[in-house]
């Protein structure tokens, strides 16, 4: 199993010249990004020494961002990323919860952080007039450590250490979905969200040149740009994005795209197949897979050619586990539910991290061993609802969050925005849970650039849903809120609903 960075010195001595990162139209071949590399790592050891395990890195659109990432893992520590655009307040958690003492950032940022930290300014490094050796990290060692939401406010940490992500790269290559030399891979993703794992530190890892999108509110109409101009090959995408160009489908045609990387939200059937007209050489493959088992655990390729169209309520399948992967469907009393049956995801293996950030009481609920065929093997709770069909293959059905009491019935929100898709003829629909009584519930319906009156909505919806099921509003927007990923941002919409009722 090779270390993250032992691959990534590999593919620097195999293809030195060959481009490895693309930002703002400007390449940096393999030994661009090397020299560079040194000088930081070589920067950060004369500060450091050898004392601190996680180092923190301010992820600007840069290559000195990138080189900063790679020097932390060649030094053989873990990164800790942080957002520039986030709360100050945010970024002060994460440094507080990790301990962070040292920042790597382009640019000076001395003043700007409310606890103590040294920061070095990597921009305008000279290259290293001595050999930097790389740094040899056990297995067990930490690759990289990520802050996601967390229910209590706080932040709550995923540490990945260098066996999870060898293990993510490997299941990659042994599916035949792993980027490589020659490849040209998108890049649109913030450096704290984990799927940008799969689209930088993986297809550099490969000797693939990365093609970032720049920042900025136009971000989601600059994709087609970058995919177009850059003549990307691989595209590391979020559902969402797709939604947002389908009113432009007719005039996209990207011959050169082989591969389209879905993840991060629910893929729409009707979404998938018309974007293969867009892409009529690559392959559509829709990833699932939390920050806690290392960016993807499973996998299913929509192929309408060959028949490989399956579905539950308007979803494409998130398909079978990944090599060296395990899913367990479990009930409540986490015992594994019959084929067909709905229950919790719980996922098994080499990628899934030993547990959060010093938090020893949430790795309790969330993680479980399970005498199972696989033999007592320690599994994540995903907090998914799927069922899976005769052939093994997975179907998300929503988040066990998003199944609701209304009037005492179970109502799965997702079933309901199936069918609002259906009679708004493939409008994105969106449907949140909102409380204007304390102790009751009620769902509002949001139907995206929708031009006509909602009325012929609401009464189809009647002929389909029981009553304890209809929204008790329809609004329309002209645009659904996305956040820095791309993900249709549920907390916004349900915050202007609740804003409404007032």
């Amino acid at each position: 199993m090779s270390d993250i960075a032992e691959r990534i010195e590999q593919a620097f001595l195999s293809f030195p010249y060959e481009p490895a990162l693309s930002i703002g139209g400007t390449e940096f071949t393999f030994r661009d990004l090397y020299g560079r590399i040194e000088a930081i790592q070589l920067a950060l050891e004369t500060a450091v020494g050898s004392a601190e395990p996680l180092i923190g890195v301010l992820a600007d659109d840069c290559v000195d961002t990138y080189a900063a990432v790679l020097a932390v893992l060649r030094s053989g520590r873990a990164f800790v990323p942080l957002n520039p655009e986030h709360p100050v307040g945010r970024n002060a958690a994460i440094v507080r919860q990790a301990g962070l003492r040292t920042l790597l950032a382009a640019d000076d940022c001395s003043g700007d952080w409310p606890i103590p930290m040294r920061p070095i300014q990597t921009r305008g490094l000279l290259k290293a007039d001595q050999t930097v050796p790389l740094r040899k990290a056990a297995a067990a060692a930490g690759a990289y450590l990520l802050f996601t939401s967390g229910s209590t406010g706080e932040p709550k940490g995923v540490p990945i250490s260098r066996a999870n992500l060898s293990a993510f790269l490997d299941a990659l290559e042994a599916a035949g979905l792993a980027a490589g030399p020659g490849d040209r891979v998108l890049q649109m993703f913030d450096l704290t969200f984990d799927f940008s794992i799969a689209s930088y530190l993986a297809p550099l890892a490969r000797g693939a040149c990365v093609c970032t999108v720049p920042r900025g509110s136009a971000k989601f109409a600059e994709v087609y740009r970058v995919m177009s101009e850059e003549k990307v090959t691989v595209a590391p995408l979020v559902p969402s994005v797709l939604a947002y160009l389908k009113p432009y489908f007719s005039d996209i045609l990207l011959p050169e795209l082989r591969l389209t990387v879905l993840c991060g939200e629910a893929l729409l059937a009707d979404i998938a197949s018309s974007w293969i007209a867009c892409a009529p050489a690559g392959r559509v493959a829709n990833f699932y897979g939390p920050t806690e088992a290392t960016v993807f655990a499973t996998v299913y390729e929509w192929c309408p050619q060959l028949g490989r169209t399956k579905a539950f309520n308007g979803v494409v399948s998130i398909g079978k586990p990944l090599p060296s992967n395990l899913a367990l469907i479990v009930d409540e009393a986490l015992q594994p539910v019959a084929q067909g049956e709905r229950g919790e995801l719980c996922l098994g293996g080499p990628q899934v991290t030993q547990g959060y950030w010093n938090d020893p009481e949430r790795n309790a609920r969330s993680f479980f061993e399970a005498a199972d065929s696989a033999g007592g093997q320690r599994y994540y709770r995903s907090g998914d609802v799927v069922m899976a069909d005769s052939e093994g293959d997975l179907y998300f059905c929503g988040r066990i969050g998003q199944q609701v009491k209304v009037q005492g019935y179970r109502v799965e929100l997702g079933e309901v925005e199936y069918h609002a898709r259906e009679v708004a003829r493939g409008h994105e629909c969106v449907v949140v849970c909102s409380s204007s009584v304390p102790g009751t519930n009620e769902l509002s319906l949001i139907v995206e650039n929708y031009p006509d009156d909602v009325g012929p909505i609401v009464a189809a919806l009647r002929q389909r849903l029981p009553a304890y099921m209809m929204p008790v509003r329809v609004v329309t927007m002209a645009r659904l809120p996305m956040n820095d990923n791309g993900k249709i941002d549920r907390v916004a919409l349900r915050q202007d609903i609740e804003a409404r009722a007032r």
